[in-house]
């Protein structure tokens, strides 16, 4: 998931949990984004960069690591498709039998979008409560700000740590598009400050 979001997904959390509220249902206010962003960002920057570095450089074969966007893992039309390839790359494993390709996108409706609305033949709207396969699974639907304001000084720091990474895999073709994606976000983010 893209630096930026899973960052300011924390900070909601927390929120959640100090309040006492449901998991997943609210955003954190952006007074208390901006603290802890001004707070924390450059270690959180560093953990980041350790997290990926740690990942890419662990196997000797890049074909014993799957990356997946889990922007792609969360979209309708790619979302199947990730599914897949993690299916596909976990039944490379020995003793693991992924149930079968023409099931995933199934499946992946029933556990990504559990929380959509369903028409039936007959009209009538109900929640997707019968294709819950996990009943303690969150919403995933938070209300509240939707902005995540930077200012220039922070994308730069945004900036300069992606490019780095896509300098440091750049032989890496499927983590350069990943991180190019995120790239351009960072571009098209208009600083506040």
């Amino acid at each position: 998931r893209f630096f930026t979001l899973s960052l300011y997904n924390y900070v909601s959390c927390d929120e959640e949990q100090k309040n006492h509220l449901p998991n997943h249902s609210t955003r954190a206010p952006t007074e208390d984004w901006i603290k802890f962003r001004d707070s924390n960002l450059e270690s959180e920057l560093n953990e980041y960069q350790y997290f990926v570095t740690f990942w890419m450089e662990k196997y000797d074969s890049r074909d014993k690591l799957l990356i997946v966007m889990y922007e792609d893992l969360i979209d309708y039309d790619e979302g199947p498709i990730a599914a897949t390839k993690i299916a596909d790359f976990l039944g490379q494993t020995d003793g693991v039998e992924p149930i079968g390709r023409e099931y995933i996108p199934c499946v992946w409706h029933a556990i990504v979008k559990y929380k959509e609305v369903v028409v039936s033949k007959s009209g009538i709207e109900s929640e997707n409560k019968e294709r819950k396969l996990v009943p303690s699974s969150p919403d995933s639907l938070r209300e509240g700000p939707t902005e995540r304001p930077y200012n220039s000084q922070q994308l730069e720091l945004l900036k300069n740590l992606v490019e780095g990474l896509i300098e440091q895999f750049h032989n890496d073709e499927e983590f350069v598009a990943i991180m190019s994606t995120y790239l351009e976000t960072i571009s098209s983010t208009v600083a506040l400050d």
